[in-house]
This record gives structure tokens, sequence and C-alpha cells, in this order.
């Protein structure tokens, strides 16, 4: 099976997809779509369990496999399903770093800001205050995935004064592509 794939050499060591928050959240929800359809399977074939094959030592590799719940054996899972929280906004729209779509608000919104830090991702947030008077500074220092990054090992986002003062262009598709992941840009 792909999942122990997927979820133990795909993501980072902190839960992101390697790509950018927009390309995580597909990822998590066609993850998702796989959970929820092996909810309360039971094989009545005798073969293996799809999400935790038997060890070569396992006395009985051929067992059945009665009502699965593939969440709770998966505690790296229960991390990445939100981990894109840490790296938005206090209004709820994700900071764009990569081939991030911009105007996506996907998190809640946080009453409260906190520093915050992604080592695997390359994201660090440095802020603080509470309700309105919340100020973020967005510390991007990754090249992570050849596909969806952008060229900029420290890119700056600044959220103050309930908006995004300072930020990547995200996503392009326009004239401005090359701009928006090249290093200067």
């Amino acid at each position: 099976c792909a999942l122990p794939f997927l979820l133990g050499k795909r993501f980072f060591f902190d839960g992101m997809w390697p790509e950018s928050p927009s390309y995580h959240y597909q990822t998590i929800t066609l993850l998702q779509q796989v959970f929820d359809a092996l909810e309360g399977y039971t094989d009545e074939t005798g073969n293996v369990d799809p999400v935790e094959p038997p060890s070569p030592t396992d006395p009985e590799p051929n067992s059945m496999v009665e009502s699965m719940s593939p969440d709770p054996r998966l505690l790296f899972w229960f991390m990445a399903r939100n981990v894109p929280d840490l790296i938005a906004y206090p209004n709820g729209n994700i900071c764009p770093v990569h081939d991030t779509w911009a105007s996506k608000k996907t998190s809640p919104v946080r009453n409260i800001t906190t520093c915050r830090l992604l080592p695997g991702f390359g994201h660090a947030v440095l802020g603080s205050g509470t309700g309105d008077d919340q100020t973020e500074i967005h510390l991007h220092f990754s090249g992570s995935s050849p596909f969806h990054a952008h060229r900029d090992n420290l890119n700056i986002a600044l959220f103050a004064f309930g908006r995004e003062m300072i930020s990547d262009l995200g996503y392009s598709h326009g004239k401005l592509r090359a701009w928006t992941v090249s290093t200067v840009g």
C-alpha cells in the first residue's frame, strides 16, 4: 500500500507536504478519501492489512482485518492534516509561499499570535499580539519541491493591522510567473 510511503517518505518530518500549502491541502483531501473508504473495512478473503503489512516474523501473515479504522494507527496523520494552520495568518488566509493560491482562506481565524517553526518545510513565524492587534513576520527558507517551489531562500511576509502588508505573490500563471519564482522576485 502506498499510504506508509506517502506519509513516511513524501511529507517533511514536521508534517508538511513539500510543494506548498495549497498542494498540501489537496494531498490531505485525497488521503482523507482513502481513509474514509477504508473505515470499517473487513477483509473476508484473509488478505493482509493494507495499512500495516505483517512482519516476516508474524506467526499469522494472513490474518483477517475486521472493522478497520486507519486514522488512529497513523499518528503522523493527525499532525499532517492541519499543519498548514501553523503558517496561516491570524485572519485564516494561508501565507502564500511557493505555488500557493494566495486568496484561499483555509485555516480558522486565530485570536492570539505566538512564534512558530516548521523546520522541515523551512518556515518560521515571529509574532505577538491578540485580537485585532496581531503582528507576524513570516520567514520562509526552503528550496522545497522542484516543481512548485520559488527560488527564494529567504522569503519575508508581514501581517499587521488586520491584513497582509508584504507578501509573496503565490501562484501565478500569467506574465508575472517568471518573476514570482525567481530569486530576485
